[in-house]
């Protein structure tokens, strides 16, 4: 069995509880949600300073919660630029180009050769499903029940967002923390504007 310590593609529509948002509406963010510390919200974790919240990166997530729905994230880290800056640390001049989300996972995510052909396998059926260029349609992401291939692609890359994150952050120095941060914080305040 791989990794124990996240959660597996192929076990995704059984284990991964999600918020449908075309069933709940702008309702999902004040649907109170049970927690060890007892009741609190969608809204108020995703606006909670105290709470970390990883993204491959925020800026599209940020720029819908704000303008759709009145949530304004908090505490956000961009694992985009968690990658510059690791790469940048032994070479501070170095122009940062932006990786995309697959070239990070692969390179930080701790995926081994099984898991790697998971992940080839269903971003490809995803593609093959989702996008119109390769014979799918995005209406298959607000049908209701969610297709199981759909739910998986739509899990893929924030499956492992937790491995990429501890990866990077053991990587960075304190200086390259304190900028992912500040600089995170820029891409979502930017979505903020009309």
């Amino acid at each position: 069995m791989a990794n124990s310590r996240r959660w597996h593609c192929t076990n995704l529509p059984n284990a991964l509880h999600y918020f449908s948002f075309q069933v709940l509406g702008s309702t999902v963010f004040t649907t109170s949600v049970h927690t060890k510390k007892g009741q609190t919200s969608l809204k108020i974790m995703l606006e909670d300073e105290a709470v970390l919240k990883i993204f491959l990166d925020p800026r599209p997530d940020s720029d819908a919660l704000y303008h759709h729905y009145g949530v304004h994230l908090k505490n956000c880290v961009c694992l985009q630029l968690a990658e510059i800056a690791v790469r940048r640390q032994p070479r501070p001049t170095l122009h940062g180009y932006v990786n995309g989300g697959r070239k990070i996972i692969l390179a930080y995510g701790e995926l081994d050769v099984r898991e790697r052909e998971e992940y080839a396998d269903i971003e490809e059926k995803g593609k093959q499903l989702l996008f119109p260029d390769q014979g799918g349609s995005y209406g298959n992401l607000t049908r209701r029940p969610l297709d199981p291939v759909a739910a998986q692609y739509s899990a893929l890359a924030t499956s492992y967002l937790m491995p990429v994150y501890v990866n990077l952050e053991k990587q960075l120095t304190e200086p390259g923390k304190k900028w992912v941060m500040e600089e995170s914080r820029k891409r979502v305040e930017e979505c903020l504007l009309p």
